[in-house]
C-alpha cells in the first residue's frame, strides 16, 4: 500500500469490543489507506475475526495481527487492573522493523476527525509525539524525582503516541526498557507511588525526546472532571480540545458501560454507541443501556439529585454547560470575574472559553491564594469589584454552602444583586455528596 497510515493496538479479548469501536471510528473519520498492527498473546479467533470485520466494505485496510510469547517478552503488570498487553507497545521498534513511524493507540478511544492530521506530524529528530497528562500524576514532585525529571520535563500520557520507529531503534529502546524496568518499579514502590507501568518506563527514557501534542489528539474524559496540571496547555487549547477533539480517551473508569443498574459518568456515550452500531461487536442490549444514560442525563434536568460519585462525575459537564448558557444570557457587557479557587475553575474557564466566554480575572477570599497562577490569571483580592456591580458579572465556584453564603453577603455589602452573580456549586468529587447549580 502506498501513502499508509500504520496504527498499532495491543489487546486481548476483555478489551476487543473498545478496540472495535476504535478502529470503526477512524475508519469512519480517515481516507487514506491503513494498516492495523495488533500486538496480542491471547487474542481469540474469534476476536481477530471481528476486528477484520471492523474494515466493512472497504478494501484499502490491512490487518497484521503480531503474537508476542508473554514468557519472552520480559514485562508484567502485577496489576489485576491493567493487563500485560499495555507494555507491548514497547517492542513496537522491533515488531514493525521495516517501518519508520507508526501510532500507537489505546483501544478504549474514538476517533472523531481524520487521523492523518496527527500520522502527518513530522518527528524531526524527537523519539515520539504524546500529549501531555493533565493529572496528579503530572505534577507529584515524587514521581517527577524517581523519573528524574528535570525542571523542563513534563509527564506525557501514552495512550496516543506517535512513534519514530527508525530512531527508537537506534537508542535500543526495548532493551533499555527491560533493563530499567525491575529498578524503576521497586523505587515507585518504596516511595509508595502509584506505578503506571508502561507509562513511566516510557516517560524515564523518552524525557527530552517527546514532541508535546495538543491535547485535542488525547483528549482524556477526566478532563471534563477538572483541568489539573500546571498551566502547560493554555485555555484556547483546552477549548479547542473540548470542541473538536480528533481522539477521545475514555481511559479508567469512564468507559461508557453500565455498571450494576447504574451509567458510569461519559457525557459522550451517544458518539461511542453510534461508532458501536455500525462495527461488528454490537449487541441487542445497547438500546437498553443508552436509555440508562438518558435517565441520567434526565434526573439532572428535572432536580432529582443522586447521592452517589458517579452521578457526580456523569453530570458535572452538564451542570457547568448550563451554567455557561445562563451567564452568556444575563452577562450583558459585562467583565467575568470567577471567585473561587476550587478543583473546578480550570474546568470552567476552559468551558467558559468553549461557549465563546472570555474570563478577565479570578478572585478569592484568602490571601494565601492571592498571585497564584491560574493559566494567564493571577488570582487576586476581590476588594477592586466594590460598587462595580455594572462593570463586573461574578461566578462563584465554592465547594462549601457555608463558604458561600459568606462571599454571597460580602457581594451584598460591594452592592451586587442576585442578579450580577451565577453561583456553581459542585461538591467534592471525592466526597458522596449533593451536585446542583444554583442562580
Amino acid at each position: 500500500m502506498t501513502n499508509t497510515i500504520h496504527i498499532a493496538y495491543a489487546l486481548d479479548d476483555a478489551f476487543l469490543e473498545y478496540t472495535c469501536v476504535s478502529a470503526v471510528s477512524l475508519l469512519a473519520n480517515t481516507k487514506r489507506n491503513v494498516c492495523f498492527h495488533i500486538l496480542e498473546s491471547r487474542l481469540s479467533d474469534e476476536g481477530k475475526e471481528k476486528l477484520r470485520l471492523s474494515s466493512g466494505n472497504r478494501r484499502d485496510v490491512e490487518w497484521q495481527f503480531h503474537h508476542i510469547n508473554q514468557n519472552e517478552i520480559g514485562f508484567s503488570t502485577h496489576n489485576v487492573s491493567i493487563t500485560d498487553e499495555t507494555y507491548y507497545r514497547l517492542a513496537l521498534p522491533d515488531i514493525c522493523a521495516k517501518l519508520d513511524k507508526v501510532l500507537y493507540i489505546d483501544g478504549d478511544t474514538i476517533v472523531n476527525r481524520d487521523i492523518a492530521e496527527l500520522y502527518d506530524t513530522e518527528l524531526d529528530e524527537y523519539m515520539a509525539a504524546a500529549a501531555y497528562e493533565d493529572s496528579p500524576y503530572s505534577i507529584d514532585p515524587i514521581r517527577r524525582d524517581i523519573l528524574e525529571f528535570g525542571e523542563e520535563d513534563r509527564y506525557f500520557q501514552a495512550g496516543v503516541l506517535l512513534i519514530n520507529l527508525k530512531l527508537c531503534r537506534s537508542s535500543n529502546l526495548y532493551n533499555n526498557a527491560v533493563s530499567c524496568v525491575i529498578e524503576l518499579r521497586n523505587k515507585f514502590i518504596e516511595n509508595g507511588v502509584y506505578w503506571m507501568d508502561d507509562q513511566d518506563v516510557l516517560n524515564y527514557l523518552l524525557k527530552g525526546k517527546i514532541k508535546y501534542l495538543p491535547p485535542k489528539y488525547n483528549f482524556c474524559l477526566y478532563n471534563r472532571m477538572g483541568i489539573i496540571g500546571d498551566n502547560f496547555y493554555c485555555v484556547r487549547e483546552w477549548a479547542e480540545a473540548m470542541n473538536n477533539f480528533v481522539i477521545l480517551h475514555n481511559c479508567g473508569r469512564s468507559k461508557p458501560v453500565i455498571r450494576g443498574r447504574e451509567a458510569i459518568w461519559n457525557p459522550h456515550y451517544e458518539l461511542y454507541y453510534k461508532y458501536k452500531n455500525i462495527s461488528p461487536v454490537k449487541d441487542d442490549k445497547d438500546i437498553k443501556r443508552i436509555s440508562e444514560y438518558k435517565k441520567s442525563e434526565a434526573s439532572l434536568e428535572s432536580g432529582i439529585v443522586l447521592n452517589s460519585i458517579d452521578y457526580i462525575n456523569f453530570n458535572k459537564f452538564k451542570t457547568i454547560e448550563y451554567a455557561c448558557e445562563v451567564v452568556k444570557k444575563e452577562i450583558g457587557n459585562r467583565k467575568l470575574i470567577i471567585w473561587g479557587n476550587t478543583e473546578n475553575v480550570r474546568l470552567l474557564i476552559v468551558m467558559f472559553a468553549h461557549a465563546g466566554l472570555s474570563v478577565n480575572g479570578i478572585v478569592d477570599g484568602l490571601v494565601k491564594n492571592e498571585g497564584k497562577r491560574v493559566f494567564d490569571h493571577l488570582i487576586e483580592s476581590p476588594n477592586f469589584l466594590y460598587g462595580k456591580s455594572k462593570e463586573y458579572f461574578v461566578v462563584t465556584s465554592m465547594i462549601q454552602m457555608q463558604v458561600f453564603n459568606r462571599v454571597r453577603n460580602v457581594l451584598s455589602d460591594y452592592g451586587y444583586e442576585d442578579s450580577d452573580t451565577y453561583y456553581v456549586f459542585e461538591k467534592s468529587h471525592h466526597s458522596l455528596s449533593d451536585c446542583v447549580i444554583k442562580k
